[in-house]
């Protein structure tokens, strides 16, 4: 889990139903301030209800990763910490082995398994 906790967690399941089907979640940065606020824009896309607005292919949402991961490789580089990422040359791709891409993505310390 990317937040640490469940996006909804409304107590009964009748009001969980009611919340994925027709509330819109909150962002991941909202619940856990330690990840990066470019998180919401692709998981709320991701978790859109209008299927025309969500992700239309898994290479779609693995640009916008990409996307995520050079700026914060940027932003690292600029504040002289050259510890983010990992050289996609090297690595390939994001199908890299568990916990490969943690630190570039302000994912260190949480399990996504």
């Amino acid at each position: 889990m990317l937040t640490g906790r469940l996006s909804v967690d409304d107590g009964t399941p009748d009001a969980m139903l009611a919340a994925i089907l027709h509330a819109r979640p909150p962002g991941p940065s909202t619940i856990n301030p330690r990840l990066n606020s470019g998180w919401d824009r692709i998981v709320l896309k991701a978790l859109e209800k209008d299927r025309q607005a969500r992700y239309q292919s898994a290479a779609e949402m693995e640009t916008d990763l990409l996307l995520l991961k050079r700026k914060r490789r940027a932003a690292a580089e600029k504040l002289g910490d050259t510890r983010i990422g990992v050289d996609l040359k090297a690595t390939g791709s994001l199908r890299d082995a568990p916990g490969a891409h943690d630190e570039a993505f302000g994912l260190e310390g949480h399990s996504l398994q």
